[in-house]
C-alpha cells in the first residue's frame, strides 16, 4: 500500500507539472515569427542577419556576398506577413505585403505588392527557401 501511495502521488505530481509546460507552438506561428524577423533585418539593412535565415541548401547555392549584392536595401518601406499556410509537412507558404518606393528620372513611386515565400523545416528549424 505505501508503494501505491507513492506511485499515485508521483503520477499526480507529473500531471500537475505537465499542465505547467508551455503549449507547443504550431508550424504557422513559428514560420510567421521567423519570416517577420527576417523582414525586420532586411528593412534595417542588416543583410548578413537576413542571409542567416536562408535554408542550408540555399546557402550552399548562393554566397552571402552574392545574396547581399542581389538586394536593394533602402527601397523597402515596410513588410507585413499577411498569411501563412502549412498544408504540407515541413513546408509553409508565406504571403508578405511589401511596401516599397523607387525612383524614375524625376519621379518617386510608392507602391505595394504581395510577395510569396516558401519556408521549409530542416533540422528542427524553419528556413526561407531562396527561389531558384
Amino acid at each position: 500500500l505505501p508503494g501505491a501511495v507513492l506511485v499515485g502521488a508521483g503520477l499526480w505530481m507529473l500531471s500537475g507539472c505537465a499542465g505547467m509546460l508551455p503549449a507547443p507552438v504550431d508550424a504557422a506561428t513559428q514560420v510567421r515569427e521567423r519570416a517577420e524577423q527576417r523582414w525586420q533585418h532586411l528593412l534595417a539593412g542588416r543583410l548578413d542577419e537576413a542571409y542567416a535565415y536562408l535554408s542550408p541548401g540555399s546557402r550552399e547555392r548562393v554566397t552571402a556576398a552574392y545574396y547581399k549584392g542581389s538586394l536593394k536595401p533602402g527601397m523597402w518601406r515596410g513588410a507585413k506577413v499577411a498569411d501563412v499556410e502549412c498544408a504540407v509537412v515541413d513546408v509553409c507558404k508565406v504571403q508578405v505585403q511589401l511596401a516599397y518606393e523607387y525612383m524614375r528620372p524625376g519621379v518617386k513611386y510608392e507602391s505595394e505588392r504581395s510577395l510569396d515565400e516558401t519556408w521549409v523545416r530542416e533540422g528542427g528549424q524553419w528556413w526561407y527557401l531562396l527561389p531558384r
